[in-house]
């Protein structure tokens, strides 16, 4: 045997080693690829839900405040009125 057939015989195997060891990495890869996609998208679809909540969450926070307000300013009221009425002269007691 002639070292050229030798060295065919042996790049001829190491390529079909290669093909059987590279195609199933390169169909996992493949499909790692997929699955990073759909996390992308599902993390960004939660980063939208999240601002999304968060925005709502200020709305509701505003609208908190506000009532409070209303209330204290209607308790301010309500105890104005009831001094009056305890210092009031129209009562016939």
């Amino acid at each position: 045997m002639d070292i050229s057939n030798i060295n065919t015989i042996v790049s001829l195997i190491v390529l079909g080693v290669t093909y059987f060891i590279v195609q199933p990495l390169q169909v996992s890869i493949q499909g790692l690829q997929k699955t990073m996609e759909k996390l992308t998208e599902a993390v960004d679809g939660l980063r939208k839900d999240n601002t999304a909540i968060q925005v709502h969450v200020k709305e509701v926070e505003q609208v908190a405040k506000s009532a409070q307000k209303r209330c204290d300013d209607l308790a301010d009221r309500v105890h104005e009125v009831e001094q009056r009425c305890i210092n009031c002269t129209c009562r016939k007691e």
